[in-house]
């Protein structure tokens, strides 16, 4: 293969660039990298000759030819593709090469005969919105594998094993799974690999327990000059949850899967992209000698949470005082930030920042709550808690659509809380779109303003998810209410305040801002719209 790539320009090729908007000597360049490195797919050769010699390829070989060469980018989201092409054919030749060493020590005939199954998961993936089922998968395969008439009776669930874990394959997807086996970040007959070694890290039974979670204590140490915690992880005790009837939603193995790709791995699937300061650092994992433990080792904060809640009225008297000795009214509140709302709008953006790029790499935390986050030794306020979030693959990135009731009550989103409920249950409480499912990308922002409430006026904006809570009634100005139902004529966030006596540390932009987050799913504030508003605007450049 060699030779300068032309193409036609009324040719079925040149017209796909146009579409998907990839510049035509980056697309060459991306090529001849491919067809140097010698990692491409069995038909990459042919089809890279025949445009060589005729400037195009036959109209049905162009999106093999795509797909083969960049990957399952070019199905979900040509734009991605478009915009860097050298980058999704390298990932692709590492992908490649994984195959290369890997399917010779499988039952598969070939390339092919692979690339059908993979198929096959995909589309079984993309059928089957969040959270899926990993036993619903391999029930799948066990099938297919029995199956005389499949073309792949002669397969068994080891011919997979170069995927790792199949967590990661239904999360992801194979191709994400399999770049993610081959950096050693997740392995097929052991949920918890990678472990580090126990000797980097304190005794775990050294520390200081300061907190207690669902699995085991929460310990605190002097590590190497700097504080650390351990989160203790019973074996025997998620063994037992496993098989509840009424299961504890967190799984730790996912949550650590994606702790490590938000500090790891995101790069692979993400061009350009660089690492967030608003995310918990993960220090490592370790297992116990009897093999009845895992400690998951993080950097130590303080608890936020009581910072608001103890700062506060501390802050009201401050605020209040200031306005008297100046002689400031009404109006230079509503006009003008306090040095509170300052502080906690600079809190906003860095938790902001932090969710948004955990939703640039295809993650939903659902499960966020002023609970879930710390205050970093360095000043920052950080998310924690990745427990029953979830990573979504390519197919996915138009819209995070999920079918659990998962989360905190008092922060979860009507649509998240009224899924698949009965219709009596609807009625009553909430009016929405569908009850069927929802999209964890907008339910997370409007944790993320349940949060801002919090953060801003040390309360709750309400104890129901539902219009039987007037609180509810008045911060979503009633738009949730059921037809036929009468809304009070005040119903909105400033009567809502008034009655918390919490308007005199709130300017009138806070407040505009912080209604939008409580609007149906489509009509939600977005990340355009939350960076664009005037409120943030005023102090974004504080909070790099």
């Amino acid at each position: 293969m060699g030779g300068p790539l032309k193409l036609n320009p009324q040719g079925y090729v040149y017209q796909e660039l146009l579409r998907i908007k990839m510049n035509p000597d980056e697309f060459a360049t991306a090529l001849q990298t491919v067809a140097n490195s010698g990692n491409y797919h069995p038909r990459f050769k042919t089809y890279y000759n025949h445009m060589l010699e005729h400037q195009d390829l036959p109209e049905s070989d162009v999106a093999p030819f795509f797909l083969h060469t960049f990957g399952t980018i070019y199905q979900y989201n040509k734009t991605r593709l478009g915009r860097h092409p050298n980058f999704w054919a390298d990932r692709q030749c590492k992908i490649n090469e994984g195959f290369q060493d890997k399917l010779d020590m499988t039952s598969f005939d070939d390339r092919d005969h692979y690339d059908q199954l993979e198929k096959i998961i995909r589309d079984w993936c993309a059928s089957n919105p969040a959270p899926r089922k990993k036993q619903d998968l391999i029930k799948l395969l066990e099938k297919l594998f029995k199956d005389e008439d499949s073309g792949f009776q002669d397969l068994e669930l080891e011919d997979l094993e170069f995927l790792g874990q199949m967590d990661y394959v239904i999360q992801q997807g194979p191709q994400a799974a399999l770049l993610a086996h081959m950096n050693q970040l997740t392995f097929y007959n052991n949920e918890w690999l990678p472990l580090d070694p126990p000797g980097d890290f304190p005794d775990p039974l050294s520390g200081e327990t300061i907190a207690h979670c669902f699995w085991g204590p929460v310990r605190k140490y002097k590590h190497k000059g700097e504080w650390i915690v351990s989160k203790c992880i019973n074996l025997a005790k998620l063994r037992t949850n496993l098989s509840a009837q009424q299961r504890f939603n967190d799984y730790p193995p996912s949550e650590i899967a994606s702790h490590r790709y938000m500090q790891n791995c995101f790069h692979y699937d993400n061009p350009g992209m660089k690492s967030c300061p608003y995310i918990c650092k993960l220090k490592g994992i370790t297992e116990d000698s009897q093999s009845k433990n895992i400690f998951y080792w993080m950097e130590f904060g303080t608890d936020y949470f009581s910072e608001i809640a103890s700062g506060y009225n501390k802050e009201l008297k401050k605020w209040k005082k200031f306005l008297r000795e100046n002689n400031l009214g009404r109006s230079h509140i509503r006009s003008t930030k306090s040095p509170w709302e300052k502080k906690r709008c600079l809190d906003f953006i860095k938790l902001a920042r932090g969710m948004e790029f955990m939703h640039k790499l295809g993650i939903a935390h659902r499960d966020f709550k002023l609970e879930n986050t710390i205050m970093g030794l360095d000043g920052d306020v950080k998310i924690i808690d990745f427990g029953v979030g979830h990573r979504f693959g390519f197919w996915e990135q138009k819209n995070y659509r999920c079918v659990d009731r998962v989360g905190t009550a008092t922060y979860m989103s009507p649509e998240c809380s009224l899924v698949k409920r009965s219709s009596r249950t609807r009625d009553v409480r909430v009016r929405l779109e569908q009850y069927d499912h929802w999209d964890a990308r907008a339910n997370d922002i409007w944790t993320l303003g349940v949060a801002l409430f919090m953060m801003l006026f040390a309360c709750p904006p309400y104890d129901t998810c539902g219009n039987t809570d007037t609180r509810f009634v008045y911060l979503t100005s009633g738009v949730f209410m059921p037809q036929g139902r009468k809304i009070p004529p005040n119903a909105n966030l400033k009567s809502l305040l008034k009655a918390y006596s919490r308007l005199a540390m709130v300017s009138d932009d806070c407040m505009d801002f912080l209604a939008r987050f409580f609007l149906p799913e489509r009509q939600r504030i977005t990340w355009d719209q939350i960076w664009s508003h005037r409120w943030v605007q005023e102090i974004l450049d504080q909070a790099p």
